[in-house]
Formats: C-alpha cells, structure tokens, sequence
C-alpha cells in the first residue's frame, strides 16, 4: 500500500526503492536491488570486453584481465561502502559476474573452480576485495580532522561497536 503526503503542496508517495546519488535504496537497506543494478551494469560492460576477446584481434588474456580490472569490475564497486552490508545473495550475484567475465578472458571451461581462475587471474575475490575498499575508506575516514563530519560518525559507531564499521573489533579511531 502506497502512501502519499503532501506537503507545501507537493504530493510525496512512498516507494519501496529509490536511487539516490547512484546507489539503489529500500526500504530495509538490504542494497539487494543494488547488487542487481550493479551486476546488471558490470554484465553490459564484461559483454563489451568479450567482443574484444571474440575477435581475438591480438588481445591475450592479460589485456582482457586489465580491461576487467579497469572497465568491469568498478561498475559493481561504485560507492561499494556504502553498501558493503548487504545480504549473502546479494555477494554471490557479483562473485558469479566476476566469474563469469573471468572465464570469458580466460576462455576456460564453464564449471571451472572460481578460486583457481581468480589465483590464476591474479583478481581478488570479491569478498576480500569488497573488504579492502571498505578498510581504504575507512582510512580516509580517520585520517581526516576530528572536526569531520564523517569522522565524528564513525566514531560514535565505532563506541557502540555497530555492525557498520568495518574494523570494528578492537578499531582505534585516532590517526
């Protein structure tokens, strides 16, 4: 059920989602719409790179992987901390793409195990790539002054050990 408020004469209707400065909000902050989002884009991108290694027109493997690096996967790390707590099926839809496109590069079988196609790719798998990025952020976060609004946040988080924080066990908030 819908429900609509106006306000200075403005009709405002509630929605279960909305994509606010590129990221895909619900409800419940699951981001489940936005890994489809984020797969969806990293899909159109990876088919992009596949046509390059179709036409095999003197690309290797290491060039399809370096395109992977810098063309597909930042289409499904965009503003990944943000997000980065989304649910368990939500991850497996971007290891899955991750997979994919690395097995299109590679031109491996399709039940190939992820894990040695990742190793043999040198490509970080995506859990622990998605926790790297939220470890840089929050460095960049505590490295600025404590006057920040950000760093404030965090901080205040970081007491009441929120699930938020991605070094919230035993994390030190000062530079």
């Amino acid at each position: 059920m819908a429900i609509c408020r106006t306000v200075l004469h403005l009709t405002i209707e509630q929605v279960e989602s909305i994509k606010y400065l590129g990221v895909w909000l619900d409800l419940n902050l699951k981001f489940l719409q936005q890994a489809e989002y984020a797969s969806a884009k990293a899909i159109k991108a990876s088919c992009k790179v596949k046509r390059l290694i179709d036409s095999r027109s003197g690309l290797t493997p290491k060039i399809g992987i370096t395109l992977y690096k810098s063309l597909v996967r930042p289409c499904w790390e965009f503003a990944v901390a943000a997000w980065a707590m989304m649910p368990d099926g939500g991850i497996k839809k971007l290891e899955q793409v991750q997979a994919r496109c690395l097995r299109q590069i590679l031109g491996t079988k399709a039940h190939s195990a992820t894990d040695a196609i990742e190793v043999i790719a040198h490509v970080t798998p995506v859990r622990l790539h998605i926790q790297q990025l939220c470890a840089l952020e929050y460095t960049r976060i505590i490295c600025k002054p404590s006057e920040f609004h950000l760093h404030k946040m965090l901080q205040e988080a970081a007491l009441k050990h929120s699930d938020f924080t991605p070094l919230r066990s035993g994390a030190s908030i000062s530079p």
